[in-house]
């Protein structure tokens, strides 16, 4: 199982990647933080462990099966990381709205990006 984390600025939350098969990912969680969860039922599961008690190990997790670039997986790295900016904003106060949208967009472009460069190689750092 790997894992690789990134910093989500300014807001200080953590989105963790985790990379292998379903049993090695929850034997992780499991083992690491102390979370009993089933099997998910799909690659590209995303799940935010909230620890109320020390919100410095509160993060946002995303598992795949495999980071093998494709266009499948932009896709489904997009769409859970549109799960992540909904939860970091709603959290941070920032409503969905008209006036709203535009910190959304630039967040997942954002994570969506950094994603590429960082763990898959691809594109330049910003």
């Amino acid at each position: 199982m790997k894992m690789r984390e990134l910093i989500v600025s300014p807001y200080g939350r953590r989105l963790r990647i985790f990379v292998g098969d379903q049993q090695s990912y929850i034997n992780y969680i499991k083992k690491h933080y102390e979370i009993k969860r089933e099997l998910p039922e799909k690659d590209g599961e995303y799940c935010y462990y909230l620890n109320e008690e020390d919100k410095q190990k509160s993060f946002h997790a995303i598992w795949v099966c495999d980071l093998s670039y494709n266009y499948e997986l932009q896709a489904l790295l997009a769409h859970e990381c549109m799960h992540c900016v909904f939860s970091i904003l709603r959290n941070a106060g920032v409503e969905f709205t008209d006036g709203g949208e535009e910190a959304y967009t630039y967040l997942l472009g954002y994570l969506v990006e950094e994603i590429n460069v960082r763990f898959l190689g691809k594109g330049k750092a910003s």
